[in-house]
């Protein structure tokens, strides 16, 4: 851990750092998990790792990382590894380590997968979260064995990810972050156990809290409108949090025509 630990204090004290590659070829266990949480630590937002032997990739363990809860880490790619495959145990184990990770991680953006790492089984298991939206972040998930291999669940995945970057487009160009939505909910609920006069001076600064967030976005267009009713169908969740963000919007559009 001596070697492990020193390159963990060289990555924090870094200046600047938003891309990193790592080559994993440390014999001891914690090794791994040591720099890793050193790169989430620092903020680096780019992070590829390459493990040259199943052997060493197999004592790892992603899930005794922090990537859960980071949120600066937009990119994780793990391609370059040793491509050999691994045991049945370890695609199990991986896999199911992504799937809690992805459930609570709300910056990354881009994930590859190497052949060996995670099997059809994993691979379904990892859509099937997906389908149940546990992830709204996530853009990229690439565990394709070939380049040029388009298999019916990477094929699904891919329909996952559009539906992901069409919501992120909304929410840039049109409506309220999810953490502002999050918010708005907490402060709405806190109000109604305050007293009145403190209750009217917090429902002020929520309002002006709410317009600061909401200056620059542009009003959507009663085209997109139906259109994007349509695609959110496809996840719930974000069809609910959109009718809600645009409901008054709508409202008054037409009582303005």
């Amino acid at each position: 851990m001596i070697d492990a630990n020193k390159i963990a204090v060289s990555i924090a004290s870094s200046i600047n750092i938003k891309k990193l590659a790592f080559e994993d070829t440390f014999d001891e266990r914690g090794s791994f998990e040591c720099i890793f949480n050193a790169v989430l630590d620092r903020g680096i937002t780019d992070f590829t790792v390459i493990f040259r032997s199943t052997t060493l990739a197999e004592s790892r363990a992603i899930d005794m990382t922090n990537l859960a809860n980071n949120n600066t880490l937009k990119s994780l790619d793990l391609s370059n590894s040793f491509s050999t495959c691994y045991t049945t145990e370890f695609n199990a184990r991986f896999a199911t380590q992504l799937v809690n990770i992805l459930k609570i991680n709300q910056s990354l953006e881009k994930l590859v997968i190497p052949p060996g790492m995670i099997k059809i089984k994993g691979r379904q298991n990892l859509l099937n979260s997906l389908k149940e939206e546990n992830n709204s972040t996530l853009l990229e998930l690439n565990t394709y064995y070939r380049i040029d291999d388009c298999d019916s669940i990477q094929l699904k995945i891919n329909t996952e990810m559009k539906w992901n970057r069409i919501w992120k487009r909304y929410n840039t160009n049109y409506g309220l972050p999810a953490m502002v939505l999050s918010e708005k909910k907490k402060t709405t609920a806190s109000l109604e156990n305050e007293p009145l006069h403190k209750n009217k001076k917090k429902k002020e600064e929520k309002e002006e809290h709410e317009h600061e967030h909401e200056h620059g976005k542009k009003n959507i267009s009663l085209v997109i409108y139906p259109i994007l009713l349509e695609v959110l169908q496809n996840r719930p969740t974000h069809l609910y949090q959109f009718l809600q963000n645009e409901n008054h919007r709508l409202s008054e559009c037409y009582s303005s025509n």
